[in-house]
């Protein structure tokens, strides 16, 4: 801190420096004109007349030998008591730095001196000293001219503070002539831009111009602005690199002592908030008010930064006004100690909230009732990466879902601290989990008419057309039998009644899969599960079927142990095994052979049919169990089917809580496996 105060000080005294100069110069030039002694006449014009503040010091004791009326009335003391006193009573240094100080000036290596000085009141103030070396008959006299200069370093402070906010402000700032080329821009310009500071100085704003906003945004923003009024709007503007960014911009005339000297623009990086606009509109709608109230008050840091120089007292006001612009805005916000977590600041919507003035207290036990710094916080984040975080918290304390922006900043004392913005955005949460809800309904409905789309058009289809064509069959060749049969021999009309048999047999088989089917989708068949032998079930499916393995001439090859007890819907499962088996007939070469086994293996009873016929491509397998895809493939012996038994078949398991699967490979049959669990 007092490295800064010395900085100040160093930049008031060129500006008073010349002067200083003169009127020791003249003091010293009286004094040596006269030889060894001050002429009583000069000495009176020269120091005792002289408003400013003057000392006569003795270099070798340090003693005051004479003040003038300015130094007396500036220090309060009498010119008695003041006689009898050193310099180290007035200096706040210590002996050995005042004697170095001293030696200094004695020997003029340094005459020019940044001080503080105690007043007899206590009051310690800032001055600057100009010290000359002047030669008498008892030794060296040092002369001093002091200037008091305590008000310009309080409001030199001031300005500097309000700059430093700007210039760590999370917005962009960009300041222009009125011809629109480029004065001044803060870090985040460059940051937001990719030009530096010192490229963008010199250039026109429309360096960033994309070529995607609207022309009649540019018209309406200079009409604005050129009429003296503040223009709010938003650009898609290109970074240096060549991409493009979403900026909202707040730009105003800037004047000077009633004279308009230029312009002002407070922009932010929106893209983010672009692309999910959408999705939380109505929190962006929010997000965007209180930007708009937070650059307005940027705006107003500005006004005030620019009137520091002409009064103290117009300083103090703006700087109230921009703290009452802050405890203004609705939505919570608080400064952070980085290290201690002492709350800094406070508006007073985030003590309303609390029920208290939360200023001075940790944040993590003021905001959520912790004792320990909150594991959510982004707190470490913000300071490692140096960048704002944008995250959402439920506060169990208060029983509310904010929307945070978090960022961190150097505060005014010149500690490191975090800025923190919260949105209540409760009732929006609400709003998305019954969107969320009523979107997941949707979707489940969807699913479920899809569903039902597709079995409808199985059925038709399957009416239409699968249906149809074996009882065109049958009518064919009964035809045939009915009109001619006294023209044909044994065999031929042997052969038409087998085709007939072969089409009814088929007819039946569908017409049995497509009833049982059209019922379980109707919910009207009925789930009635115990415990039955599954090796006499299978040996049931295998002479319903006889005839088909007879046709092929199929081996079966039968591992089922007869004790093994299955639990399950018994006619459900011999629908399963009946269409699993069937089609592993229809896959199969004449001559060719069918295993069929079961195990019991972890809580389930695992049934297995295999052939070693045609087999499958994986893209097929991957549709078996869809009812949206067509699969009909015909058999070895050109058997046709509709693919309606391994759906009905999976529908049969799922109603066991159980899952059907198949392993196949082209040329060289297949396998499905029926897991069935245990009760």
């Amino acid at each position: 801190m007092m490295e800064k105060l010395n900085e100040i000080l160093k930049q008031f005294s060129e500006e008073r420096n010349s002067a200083l100069y003169k009127t020791v110069e003249e003091f010293a030039r009286t004094a040596s004109g006269n030889g060894d002694s001050i002429t009583q006449i000069d000495y009176k014009r020269v120091f005792s007349e002289s408003k400013t503040i003057g000392l006569l010091i003795d270099s070798a004791t340090g003693n005051i030998l004479d003040a003038n009326d300015g130094a007396l009335n500036y220090y309060g003391y009498s010119a008695r008591e003041m006689l009898s006193m050193k310099i180290s009573e007035i200096n706040i240094l210590s002996e050995d730095e005042i004697a170095a100080e001293i030696q200094k000036a004695k020997t003029q290596k340094r005459n020019y001196f940044l001080f503080r000085h105690r007043l007899k009141n206590g009051e310690v103030r800032n001055v600057e000293v100009y010290s000359h070396p002047v030669n008498t008959k008892t030794g060296i006299i040092l002369h001093s001219v002091i200037f008091d200069i305590e008000e310009k370093v309080k409001a030199r402070y001031e300005a500097n503070r309000f700059q430093t906010a700007v210039e760590q402000s999370p917005t962009s700032v960009v300041i222009t002539d009125l011809d629109g080329t480029i004065e001044y821009v803060n870090p985040k310009f460059a940051e937001l831009t990719g030009y530096t500071v010192e490229e963008a100085i010199g250039e026109n704003p429309r360096i960033l111009k994309s070529e995607k906003t609207s022309p009649e945004v540019y018209k309406e923003m200079w009409e604005t602005i050129a009429s003296g009024n503040v223009w709010t709007g938003e650009f898609i503007n290109k970074h240096k690199n060549g991409t493009h960014f979403w900026e909202r911009a707040t730009m105003a005339p800037l004047f000077q002592e009633g004279k308009h000297i230029g312009y002002i623009a407070i922009k932010e990086n929106i893209t983010s908030r672009k692309e999910d606009e959408f999705r939380v509109a109505e929190l962006n709608h929010e997000l965007e008010v209180n930007l708009e109230e937070l650059n307005s008050a940027y705006e107003e840091l500005n006004v005030i930064n620019e009137k520091l120089n002409e009064s103290n007292e117009i300083l103090k006001t703006e700087r109230e006004q921009f703290l009452s612009l802050l405890n203004s805005i609705t939505e919570p916000i608080y400064v952070a100690d980085k290290h201690t977590y002492e709350i800094l600041f406070a508006n007073q919507a985030v003590n309303e909230v609390v029920g208290h003035n939360i200023s001075g207290e940790k944040c993590f036990r003021a905001l959520q009732n912790n004792d320990e710094p909150c594991s959510f916080c982004k707190h470490d984040e913000i300071f490692t990466k140096n960048k704002s975080c944008y995250w959402e918290h439920f506060n169990e304390s208060l029983k509310k879902d904010f929307y945070i922006i978090d960022r961190p900043i150097r505060w005014v004392d010149g500690r490191q601290a975090h800025f923190q913005l919260a949105i209540d955005v409760s009732k929006l949460k609400e709003v998305e989990k019954e969107l969320r809800q009523a979107k997941q309904d949707l979707t489940n409905r969807s699913k479920e008419l899809e569903e039902l789309n597709a079995t409808k058009d199985k059925f038709f289809s399957i009416i239409s057309h699968d249906l149809k064509n074996p009882f065109n069959a049958i009518m064919g060749f009964s035809n045939f039998l009915y009109t001619k049969i006294d023209k044909y021999d044994k065999e031929t009309i042997k052969q038409y009644a087998g085709n007939i048999y072969k089409s009814s047999r088929n007819s039946y088989k569908l017409l049995q899969n497509l009833l049982e089917w059209a019922g379980s989708q109707m919910n009207r068949t009925k789930f009635d599960p115990g415990l039955f032998k599954l090796s006499h079930l299978v040996d049931e499916c295998i002479t319903g079927l006889y005839s088909q393995i007879l046709e092929k001439n199929i081996r079966t090859d039968v591992q089922i142990p007869p004790e093994l007890e299955a639990y399950g819907d018994v006619n459900m499962i011999n629908t399963i095994l009946r269409n699993l088996i069937s089609n592993a007939i229809k896959f199969s070469h004449k001559g060719g052979k069918i295993e069929i086994g079961a195990l019991e293996k972890n809580k389930n009873i695992i049934i297995s049919v295999k052939d070693f016929g045609v087999g499958m491509p994986n893209e097929t397998q991957k549709k078996l169990f869809k009812i949206s895809e067509k699969v009909t493939t015909p058999g070895t012996n050109q058997e046709k089917g509709t693919g309606l038994g391994l759906l009905l078949s999976k529908e049969f398991i799922t109603k066991h809580g159980g899952k059907i699967k198949v392993q196949s490979q082209e040329g060289k049959g297949s396998e499905f496996f029926v897991y069935l669990p245990r009760p």
